[in-house]
């Protein structure tokens, strides 16, 4: 989808300070209005993942955000170093 490939194909190394601030946050500005949209049946519908066996939409939800708090707090580590 866009959203994956805009934050996952950028050459990092070429942009400056911000943009991939911007892209992520567009990104995820995408992701909360579809989960936005959702009704409490949409995210306990599940499936099967590789490796991880049987989650829920929510689950899935739950990872996403402990993984932007791991990141954000990578960043903020980064940004009080430079």
């Amino acid at each position: 989808d866009t959203a994956t490939t805009e934050i996952y194909l950028f050459p990092y190394t070429t942009l400056s300070d911000l943009e991939p601030v911007e892209a992520f946050t567009r990104a995820r500005q995408r992701t909360l209005a579809i989960l936005d949209s959702c009704s409490a049946e949409d995210l306990a519908a599940s499936t099967a993942a590789p490796g991880l066996g049987r989650v829920t939409v929510a689950d899935i939800v739950a990872h996403m955000l402990a993984h932007d708090t791991e990141r954000l707090g990578a960043l903020t580590i980064l940004v009080q170093s430079a």
